[in-house]
């Protein structure tokens, strides 16, 4: 992954791709701020942006990140 390529070996989406958004989303849930790592930013918007990140995901978004929007999370 860099400036340069869409994903984590090049530019076509591998399981590697898959297995690290899956880890990574799960950050969404106690919002966990990527934004200091604008690379790591950059793949993860373009792995959402996959024609079917949305329906494979709606379940993860509706049930578990929805409801934790205003939870507080101890930060360290």
């Amino acid at each position: 992954m860099g400036p340069t390529r869409n994903f984590l070996m090049g530019d076509q989406v591998t399981i590697a791709d898959y297995f690290g958004a899956c880890l990574l989303t799960a950050g969404e849930i106690v919002h966990c701020d990527l934004s200091p790592w604008p690379n790591v930013t950059r793949w993860l918007k373009t792995m959402q942006a996959l024609p079917n990140w949305g329906k494979v995901h709606e379940k993860f978004y509706s049930n578990l990140v929805g409801p934790m929007k205003d939870a507080p999370f101890a930060m360290f």
